[in-house]
């Protein structure tokens, strides 16, 4: 407390109203220089116990130490530990930057990909997100692969490209293992057959209704694939009366 109230006193160190510790750019750079200069046990050390920050969510720190480390491998383990908290806050931006700081310190690979794909995705950069998505897909495993395949299929499904949609949506329902993964695949797969008026568009979207898990979302999905349905089937009153229900309770 004594060496922080000095450097507080002295201008080197700022508390922010979040509790947040701010540098003077001089210090930060005598600190990066001493990281750089140190041998690997040390920065392994130091890295070590930056890995942390993981634990807290503390993502905006973890990012500014893997853009001050220079370690692929940190890179990677913090992209990861933050993915689904940065896609869940919907900024292509911040995914972006993350992405950057990683490939410039050498991390690749396909969770790399995936993440630059996410982004591309959300930035409407649509032929860059399927070559990114399906490089990854075809690295990845599990969850991942399965997530990577819905990147792709949703951007070749915006692009109309419908029969690589359909087969990005089957490929990530076999190896989905979340249901949040899981109900997204069975809906993209209900999508593609509605953009192509297939002949099996009803059970797909029974498909959908059994396989999935109940929540507002689903239920949304699920009126608004009756409603497609009823375009064919001929049932539009008994639809969009569901349909009313289900948006007065969402």
């Amino acid at each position: 407390d004594v060496v922080l109230d000095e450097a507080v006193a002295r201008g080197l160190v700022a508390v922010t109203d979040k509790k947040s510790l701010s540098l003077h750019p001089l210090l930060r750079e005598l600190l990066t220089r001493r990281f750089e200069d140190a041998d690997s046990e040390t920065r392994e050390a130091l890295l070590s116990r930056a890995r942390k920050l993981f634990e807290l969510r503390r993502w905006d720190e973890a990012l500014c130490v893997a853009e001050a480390a220079k370690d692929g491998a940190f890179a990677t383990e913090a992209i990861e530990a933050a993915l689904d908290d940065l896609l869940a806050a919907g900024h292509a931006s911040s995914l972006q930057r993350w992405v950057a700081a990683s490939r410039s310190v050498g991390a690749n690979g396909g969770l790399i990909d995936y993440a630059e794909s996410e982004a591309l995705l959300r930035g409407n950069e649509l032929d860059g997100a399927i070559i990114l998505a399906t490089q990854a897909a075809n690295s990845l495993d599990g969850d991942l692969a399965a997530r990577a395949h819905l990147v792709a299929g949703r951007a070749t499904h915006v692009t109309d490209r419908r029969q690589k949609a359909e087969e990005h949506a089957e490929s990530a329902a076999e190896v989905a293992e979340t249901e949040e993964t899981r109900d997204g695949a069975l809906w993209l797969h209900f999508l593609t057959g509605y953009a192509r008026e297939a002949a099996d568009l009803r059970d797909r979207l029974d498909q959908f209704t059994l396989g999935t898990r109940p929540g507002v979302r689903q239920s949304l999905n699920l009126a608004s694939g009756e409603l497609s349905l009823a375009e064919f089937e001929g049932n539009i009153v008994q639809a969009l009366d569901n349909a009313r229900t289900v948006l007065s309770i969402a």
